[in-house]
């Protein structure tokens, strides 16, 4: 009798526990409002559209999940999948994300219609939101070591992972790049409004920055390879830009100084629409005159003839300078001054006349 019962107490408890265990399972069915993307995951969990349901232990365990290029246009559903960790999604025609699972590592999202991403997961590793309508980018993790994010509409990045290998942000309208870290080594930033680059301490296996509004190499700054057309990746300017205006000439320099009068350089680039207007001001020959130049003034210690330089980098042509020297005549101080009246031997000033005539009328009127 003792076996009996317990023989049925065992059956019971069985049967009890596989009441909880299907109590637990949710059917998360009409979670999947996109017929596409429910058909998707049908396939992936290999049951049969309408008459078996998804349920949530179904999906939860899921690890790589690829949906690309089948015109979903909703993920509504995602969370369920708790245990992802990689998501192709690319292909599609989203408008949004969906909150992304926590473990998520790899993430491809290009080629869809998003205006913006969702917060990325911590540990996220790889990033493509290439080819999306995107204006900006969310924080990025600092778990992130390759970023794709070309062909949308960015202005600015954020600050980037100190681990980040290869970054691609061609095809965008960024003026400028935020620091660079030091583990970059691919760098993929055509096609944008950069004007300079500085790639100082980087050790880069490929580097393109083509077709930007960088008129010389030198724009881009601690770069110290070779340019050739495989691995580093350099020309002036788009064609869709402005052509480059070469500098013919400067007019309005000045032609006359005096010692111990600073005298602030100045002249005009002409034309007027030449690319390159900076001028910088050098000392060609100084002759006696003790001439130097600091922060665009003269300054001259005698009189005499000296020899100076205009020069606008990268005037003449991307890479050429354009440059004009001129003579200033330097003349001794106050020689020209309106109150001279007469030198002899010494200059005499206004003052030094008026007592000159004091001092003889007072003689005058005691002798």
């Amino acid at each position: 009798m003792k076996k009996v019962l317990s023989v049925l107490l065992m059956v019971c408890l069985l049967c009890a526990g596989g009441l909880v265990i299907a109590y637990a399972q949710e059917d998360i069915t009409e979670a999947f409002t996109d017929e596409l993307f429910r058909a998707a995951v049908y396939e992936r969990i290999g049951k049969t559209e309408p008459d078996e349901p998804i349920l949530d232990t179904d999906v939860s365990g899921i690890a790589s999940l690829d949906v690309s290029n089948l015109g979903i246009q909703s993920l509504d559903g995602l969370e369920y999948f708790t245990g992802l960790v990689t998501l192709n999604c690319q292909g599609n025609a989203l408008e949004e994300l969906p909150t992304l699972p926590v473990g998520l590592q790899y993430l491809y999202c290009q080629g869809n219609e998003l205006t913006a991403l969702p917060a990325l997961p911590a540990g996220l590793f790889f990033l493509n939101c290439g080819e999306n309508l995107l204006t900006a980018l969310p924080a990025l993790p600092a778990a992130l070591e390759y970023l794709h994010c070309q062909g949308n509409a960015l202005e600015t990045l954020p600050t980037l992972s100190a681990k980040l290998w290869t970054l691609d942000c061609g095809g965008n309208a960024l003026t400028s790049l935020p620091a660079l870290p030091k583990s970059l080594r691919y760098l993929y930033c055509k096609e944008n409004l950069l004007a300079g680059l500085d790639v100082t301490g980087l050790t880069l296996f490929k580097l393109d920055c083509s077709h930007n509004r960088m008129t010389t190499t030198h724009s881009v700054r601690g770069f110290a390879g070779a340019w050739d057309a495989v691995n580093f990746i350099y020309s002036p300017q788009d064609a869709e830009q402005a052509e480059f205006i070469p500098v013919t000439g400067i007019a309005g320099l000045p032609t006359a100084a005096t010692v111990g009068t600073p005298l602030a350089l100045a002249g005009e680039v002409t034309p007027a629409n030449a690319t390159n207007q900076t001028i910088a001001w050098s000392v060609a020959n100084t002759g006696a005159t003790g001439a130097v130049i600091t922060g665009g003034v003269l300054h001259t210690t005698a009189a005499g003839t000296v020899t100076l330089m205009a020069a606008v980098a990268d005037g003449t042509a991307p890479g050429v300078p354009y440059q004009r020297t001129f003579s200033v005549a330097v003349s001794a101080g106050g020689s020209d001054s309106p109150n001279t009246i007469f030198n002899t031997g010494y200059e005499a000033t206004l003052i030094n006349w008026l007592l000159f005539i004091f001092l003889f009328g007072w003689i005058w009127m005691w002798f």
